[in-house]
């Protein structure tokens, strides 16, 4: 990990004030990040991954403002004096390539917080952006959504044997089912034909509610190229469960359906509109099995924590892709 770079560095490439002192850790997952306090604000510090990603950074940065100027609330993004492309300045001296937002005072949502219309206008208004029309999509499709090669998932188990990882009896009972379960997102979303560009990680931790006002969505790294039927269903699925840790509450995944629709959003028909759900879930086991086999760097997670979530997941995985297409039943019907 390098060190975290000066923030005096920073603070000069976006011609903020004079810091009032070091870069203070944030906890991060794939991305450093810091918060910097100066003498008239405090900002958000982020070191992007630019190996391989550049490309995909700068149109999700441009994705981003077209969203904001679009009226959807997103973090205030600071233009760097001497940007190195899109929003990103490179600090030189291997201090790298980072991004800088205000800093927003706020914690994700409440769980009992009814956020139905936030949720559905949103999600319809991100879908109008760049609407379905001519099919829309990228070779990272299948990163969102968990769809790794039967041979990887083989070649991850036999190293989680030889590690002696926690998870990796888990995996061997359940591999089979991971196989099929991943046969069947792809097919799902290859069948569907309503792709626009999206945030595609509209989820419970990427929604701020700052003291001063409304929910902002965060993290727009990943913006893309997604179904909107799919993308819909999988935040709605997350929203009306966020809190609960089981089923979702019917009353606001139907009342934040309606919302979207009422705004102009559209569901196409599909056999598992919770395709994108199920996605999200095995990507965020590989991810874990990939950090705690050494393929990718933990960051600041916690390998032993990592282990434990994994073998978790997957233990979960009978229930939980039961429960997504019984609820893909409720939508579709």
């Amino acid at each position: 990990m390098s060190p975290a770079p000066s923030a005096h560095v920073v603070a000069r490439a976006f011609r903020l004030a004079d810091p009032t002192g070091p870069l203070l850790p944030v906890r991060y997952v794939s991305s450093e990040t810091w918060r910097l306090d100066t003498r008239r604000g405090r900002y958000f510090v982020k070191r992007l991954v630019v190996d391989g990603w550049r490309d995909q950074l700068d149109r999700a940065m441009a994705f981003e403002l077209r969203a904001r100027a679009a009226g959807i609330r997103t973090p205030e993004a600071i233009e760097p004096a001497d940007p190195a492309w899109g929003l990103a300045a490179d600090l030189g001296d291997g201090q790298g390539v980072v991004r800088v937002h205000t800093w927003l005072e706020g914690a994700t949502a409440d769980p009992e917080a009814d956020l139905s219309h936030w949720y559905g206008a949103t999600l319809a208004a991100l879908h109008g952006l760049e609407p379905a029309g001519e099919r829309r999509t990228d070779g990272m499709w299948p990163l969102w959504y968990g769809v790794e090669p039967p041979q990887r998932w083989a070649d991850w188990l036999a190293a989680g044997v030889r590690q002696g990882r926690v998870w990796a009896p888990v995996l061997k009972e359940r591999l089979t089912l991971v196989l099929d379960l991943t046969r069947r997102i792809e097919a799902a979303y290859r069948a569907v034909d309503d792709h626009v560009v999206t945030h595609r990680d509209v989820l419970p931790h990427n929604v701020l509610v700052p003291a001063d006002g409304g929910p902002v969505l965060i993290d727009w790294d990943t913006a893309g190229p997604d179904s909107a039927t799919l993308e819909t269903a999988g935040a709605l699925y997350d929203y009306a469960r966020h809190g609960t840790g089981t089923e979702p509450e019917p009353g606001r995944f139907t009342a934040a359906l309606a919302v979207y629709r009422a705004h102009g959003g559209v569901v196409q028909p599909s056999e598992f509109p919770l395709a994108r759900r199920l996605g999200v879930h095995l990507a965020r086991c590989a991810e874990r099995i990939r950090v705690t086999l050494g393929v990718e760097p933990a960051g600041s997670i916690d390998i032993r924590a990592a282990e434990t979530h994994v073998a978790q997941r997957l233990a979960a995985l009978p229930e939980f892709s039961t429960s997504l297409f019984r609820w893909s039943r409720h939508l579709t019907g």
